[in-house]
């Protein structure tokens, strides 16, 4: 099933006051503009409706699909073959939840509940998967952007993932996983 969203943005001026008349919105431009983005997710059915015309979109507001629907939407599903001395298990990509790492291990969680352990450190790991699918978010993680469910902005910022599974994001990875994620 499809996954689609409306993606409308509003650029704002953040001096505490409301915009008066258009020239304040045309400031909107300047150092101390500030833009605030609301993403409403939306059925296969209106996107269509919204790209054929039926439905009229305001200004500011697109339609944009998710990641997930993006790489179900690829022709061909990109099989991963992850094995150790004792279990080979192959695997499509966006089946995979996340990788943790342990040191030189490398723990692989798949949507079927099971894992499987690679003796590669997760920067050894990370080269087999597609950087357009998994981003990065601490220095023991590697996760499937198609599988997050939500995620915090709060102090402690950290991303749940299907099977509400909790992931902390690294100090330094905070402003790459929010500027990958557009959030």
């Amino acid at each position: 099933m499809e996954k689609w969203e409306i993606v409308f943005t509003i650029e704002f001026i953040h001096n505490g006051n409301s915009p008066e008349n258009e020239s304040d919105f045309e400031r909107a431009a300047n150092p101390n503009a500030a833009e605030l983005t609301f993403r409403f997710p939306i059925d296969a059915d209106t996107a269509n409706k919204i790209k054929t015309g039926e439905i009229k979109l305001v200004p500011n507001a697109k339609i944009v699909t998710t990641a997930e629907t993006i790489e179900k939407e690829e022709p061909k599903k990109k099989k991963i073959i992850l094995e150790n001395s004792q279990k080979r298990k192959e695997t499509e990509a966006q089946e995979i939840i996340y990788v943790k790492s342990d040191n030189i291990y490398s723990d692989v969680y798949t949507t079927d509940n099971d894992f499987i352990t690679l003796s590669k450190n997760l920067k050894e790991t990370e080269k087999y998967f597609d950087s357009a699918l998994f981003l990065r978010v601490h220095r023991s993680y590697l996760i499937n952007k198609c599988r997050i469910k939500s995620h915090s902005k709060t102090p402690g910022k950290y991303v749940i993932l299907d099977n509400d599974i909790k992931i902390n994001i690294g100090k330094t990875r905070k402003e790459a996983f929010f500027k990958e994620m557009k959030f």
